[in-house]
């Protein structure tokens, strides 16, 4: 047998062999949750999708109702809010709980004349690149692991 026959068969087309199901770093649990808050979904799928690409594991939240629900059930590590009123207000304030340490909280800005809340670990100002906005949510993720 020569060696390329030898080598055909012992390794067959890697396209025609049955994957045998997911990684295990495919499981729910590995990566960071992100929830992600806008009233406007235009807005909020674009960011959920990209970060969906890159592993995270995505809530999205329409309202301040939605996104406090969804954070005290699912505790996300990030939070990317986009809200903004007396709502969205008491929804950052509903964030000022003992474990505040345990979350990064990035606020989208409509514009630079609304207040970044003291709950904020950063702020971006939309309109925005997703690509520098994944640089962010990282860098919030790797302060976050140096507090723990």
């Amino acid at each position: 047998m020569t060696q390329s026959e030898r080598r055909f068969t012992a390794s067959p087309d890697r396209r025609r062999v049955a994957r045998g199901g997911r990684r295990d770093s495919d499981r729910a649990g590995r990566f960071p949750t992100i929830l992600v808050a806008d009233q406007y979904e235009d807005a909020r799928s674009p960011i959920a999708r990209y970060l969906l690409r890159y592993g995270f594991e995505v809530l999205e939240a329409a309202n301040a109702a939605e996104a406090s629900t969804m954070a005290q059930a699912h505790r996300p590590q990030v939070i990317l809010s986009g809200l903004s009123g007396s709502d969205a207000t008491a929804f950052y304030e509903s964030l000022a709980a003992p474990d505040a340490q345990s979350r990064v909280v990035i606020v989208l800005l409509s514009g630079m004349d609304q207040p970044v809340p003291p709950q904020a670990t950063g702020a971006i100002a939309k309109p925005f690149s997703l690509r520098p906005m994944l640089e962010t949510v990282r860098q919030g993720l790797r302060s976050l692991a140096a507090f723990m």
